[in-house]
């Protein structure tokens, strides 16, 4: 049984591709397809040629960005003489005879010298502008200087937000 089916369907299948083998393909279809591997090739060359431009300027960026630049003369500034004041050092001897430099102390505590102790701390500074901008104005103006007899705290009134009024047509 299971062979007879085969056979028919064999046969149905065999009948249905018969009238597809005298078919011809539509007019052209040699020639579309010809020029689509042409445009496939040109895109992939166009592709190749726009990322080699890219690197290539990528390269000539860096090669630019890198390049040491030349050290342009100062022109119109004339180059004064250093003068001298009596029993003064030029700077290039000074640094010749600078002497090695010390080696750090230790960090201990025990080790490290105090540092002087003050008479009365925090030491006296000389007054600031306002500073002084108040005692001008106790000198000449002692009532107002005086700060007053009864302080009341700042009020601030509640705010009020009216609801919106929203006209519904």
């Amino acid at each position: 049984m299971g062979s007879e089916k085969r056979d028919e369907l064999d046969q149905l299948i065999d009948s249905a591709l018969a009238g597809y083998v005298d078919a011809e393909p539509l007019a052209g279809l040699e020639q579309r397809v010809i020029d689509r591997v042409r445009l496939a090739t040109r895109t992939r060359s166009l592709v190749r040629w726009a990322s080699a431009a890219v690197a290539l300027a990528t390269v000539l960026l860096a090669v630019v960005a890198t390049r040491p630049k030349p050290v342009q003369p100062l022109v119109g500034q004339a180059i004064r003489p250093a003068v001298l004041l009596p029993g003064a050092v030029p700077q290039s001897q000074r640094q010749a005879e600078r002497p090695a430099p010390r080696k750090q102390k230790s960090r201990n505590p025990a080790t490290q010298t105090r540092l002087p102790k003050r008479d009365q701390f925090p030491t006296p500074a000389p007054l600031t502008a306002e500073e002084r901008a108040l005692i001008q104005l106790a000198r000449f103006h002692p009532d107002e200087a005086q700060s007053p007899s009864e302080l009341r705290p700042i009020e601030i009134a509640p705010i009020e937000i009216a609801p919106l009024q929203i006209d519904q047509d």
